[in-house]
């Protein structure tokens, strides 16, 4: 018999904001530590994404660090989702990949 999988709801939606002009560049959602891996690869030169990991080096090398801010916690990830296509739709400009 196949086990149920369980709604997990420690998920959340997050902004990565540039601290130079307060400017959100990158929106997402995750659960755990996925807010701060984005600095992190990039750190250890690990690109997923160029014009975020550009972003990300330029705070860097101005001395600023790239500022973590959850939106929402604690949301099923049906939940998340809706909320982070709701955030991503509030900004132009963000350097998250669309398909």
């Amino acid at each position: 018999m196949a086990k149920k999988r369980a709604i997990h709801q420690d998920f959340y939606v997050y902004e990565l904001i540039d601290p130079r002009n307060n400017q959100v560049f990158y929106v997402g959602k995750g659960r755990g530590k996925r807010i701060s891996q984005h600095v992190r690869l990039v750190l250890a030169s690990k690109a997923d994404n160029q014009a975020k990991c550009t972003r990300i080096i330029e705070i860097h090398k101005s001395s600023h660090k790239v500022i973590e801010h959850k939106v929402a916690e604690g949301l099923k990830e049906p939940e998340a989702l809706d909320l982070e296509r709701q955030t991503i739709a509030k900004y132009s400009n963000l350097t998250n990949i669309t398909e």
